[in-house]
């Protein structure tokens, strides 16, 4: 239940990266398809393409908002 104190805001597809850099007022509830941060296919293809610097690169926002964030931060990972 939301009260008069809280606000959801909802992102689009492609603006996940300024949930941490614009924000420095709200608390965030980052919930990432991991489809959307990273293709079946690529994965499939090759592993040696894909690797632990590509998640770095994909989560370098995140790990720097919970670095430097002093705003509570709740962060889910799901699947298709």
């Amino acid at each position: 239940m939301l009260n008069n104190y809280s606000q959801i805001s909802f992102g689009e597809y492609g603006d996940w990266g300024k949930v941490f850099t614009d924000n420095e007022m709200y608390p965030v509830l980052w919930v990432a398809f991991l489809e959307d941060l990273i293709s079946p296919d690529r994965m499939l293809e090759d592993s040696n393409k894909f690797g632990q610097d590509d998640m770095e690169i994909i989560l370098q926002p995140l790990t720097s908002h919970l670095r430097d964030g002093q705003l509570p931060t709740l962060v889910a990972f799901s699947t298709w």
